[in-house]
């Protein structure tokens, strides 16, 4: 390649990643309005907790299963192909949705079959995004070939930034459509935004650079020959490891919603600003998270998450043992779901990153599509089990059923983090991490997080009404 051709191929590639961050920012209305708004609208035609669980785990393994199929259509479509028309056909979707809501508050249906469709439908649609997963990965590995940790965290961050916008007028969407008595009117306005700001984000894909992709055939291996190896290889453990975790944190995650909404009574705003806790102080600690990632290795950062996560579930459990009321309560969870995301953002951010770092170019997006199989399948499991208990009618050891759930999906995870990820190595030279760069990274990431959330959360205090 001649030097102008080079020149040019780094700018097409330059305003691909531009492009990648606005279509990211168009995702993200369909993430604020839709995405973080289906355990409500499950809820709302009268969903019971294992069809919550299986909301909250079934759409993503079946999924992961189709990204099998992926690879087979990278031989035939281009990476970008399989992205835009996976992309567009999950915007059209939304009006699935649509339709189901329509049989339960128009048609008068209220059985268990409206939430078993939205099952299905939903599943459609997490699926036709999900397909393009690998070869969308694939294609960025080409685009953005160091700093991940900084360019990913810029972009998660602006993506994040409007979700959390999006979210916010979302809740009050809900509530106010509520207070007139026709939520399922507030639900189709959500729905309708979410299609068109996937809709346009498949748009912003189609006029991205996609580098020039040959599949390596001799770089292909069966699904049965990678779990075969999993336990003889790095990244077949940091697999076992991830999807263990997803196992133990999918037992509580489904009930969350269930437990402001149900059990403490929140109204639609309360819910979403709680939840949007968690959203804002991942965006103000993505930077350092970005950063630390980049610095000491992605590895460092889950392992970081992992072992420090584990407290969540049980702060969660505060208000119901404790009788505390709804507003305190309110106000209280604000402060979990804020620790929570910044607790998690180090994990988020990273799981990603460490899979570009360990996997070769040609062998992305099929490692890409059997970690994201067996991730989902333990995401299952796990959401199953947590469907179960909370389903007993029964105290269980002295605490109601959900608080039961919250505690073993704690004890999970701290069991997971100490022994599941012990194994794991990094995979390429960091500067070295101890127990004194641990304490330092959190005090100061924490404090410079807590000082934006809280006056934040006290100019949302003053303007919102409860």
């Amino acid at each position: 390649m001649s030097k102008p051709e080079e020149r040019h191929q780094d700018k097409l590639i330059e305003l691909s990643k531009k492009l990648s961050i606005r279509e990211a920012a168009a995702f993200s209305f369909m993430d604020g309005f839709g995405l973080r708004n289906i355990m409500p609208f499950a809820l709302a035609i009268g969903a019971n907790n294992l069809q919550i669980g299986l909301l909250n785990s079934l759409p993503g393994l079946i999924a992961n299963m189709s990204q099998l199929l992926t690879i087979k259509a990278m031989r035939i479509w281009s990476r970008k192909k399989i992205t835009v028309v996976g992309v567009t056909i999950q915007a059209f979707l939304w009006f699935a949705l649509i339709g189901v809501g329509a049989l339960y508050y128009i048609g008068n249906i209220k059985s268990h079959w409206p939430a078993t469709l939205m099952i299905g439908f939903y599943t459609f649609l997490i699926m036709s995004g999900t397909f393009a997963g690998p070869a969308w990965s694939s294609w960025m590995k080409d685009l953005v070939t160091k700093d991940l940790g900084a360019y990913f965290g810029k972009r998660n961050r602006i993506a994040g930034s409007v979700a959390l916008v999006n979210s916010l007028i979302a809740g009050w969407l809900l509530d106010f459509f509520k207070g007139i008595d026709i939520i399922f009117a507030g639900f189709t306005l959500l729905f309708i935004i979410s299609f068109a700001g996937r809709f346009i984000g498949s748009r912003m894909l189609k006029k991205q650079h996609e580098p020039q992709f040959i599949i390596d055939e001799t770089a292909y291996f069966t699904f049965a020959q990678f779990v075969k190896k999993m336990a003889n290889n790095n990244f077949g453990r940091f697999v076992i490891f991830v999807s263990i975790y997803s196992l133990v944190s999918q037992i509580s995650s489904p009930f969350i919603s269930v437990y402001m909404l149900k059990n403490l009574d929140f109204s639609y705003t309360q819910y979403t600003l709680v939840i949007l806790a968690g959203s804002l102080t991942s965006l103000l600690s993505l930077p350092r998270w970005g950063r630390f990632a980049d610095k000491y290795g992605a590895l460092k950062a889950i392992k970081l998450s992992t072992l420090t996560v584990p407290i969540v579930p049980f702060l969660w459990m505060v208000p119901a043992l404790t009788g505390m009321v709804k507003n305190d309560a309110f106000i209280y969870l604000l402060a979990v779901q804020g620790l929570a995301g910044f607790l998690w953002t180090g994990y988020e951010l990273s799981v990603g990153n460490f899979i570009f770092n360990a996997v070769t170019r040609q062998r992305l997006a099929i490692c890409m599509s059997y970690f994201s199989l067996i991730n989902g399948v333990g995401a299952l499991i796990g959401a199953l089990l947590g469907s179960w208990l909370a389903s007993l009618d029964h105290p269980i050891f002295g605490i109601g059923p959900i608080m039961f759930v919250f505690a073993v999906s704690g004890a999970g995870r701290l069991l997971a983090a100490v022994f599941a990820g012990a194994k794991v190595k990094e995979v390429r030279p960091v500067e070295q991490f101890g127990i004194g760069e641990a304490t330092h990274f959190l005090k100061t990431t924490s404090e410079s997080t807590l000082k934006y959330f809280e006056s934040f959360t006290q100019k949302i205090m003053r303007r919102t009404p409860f």
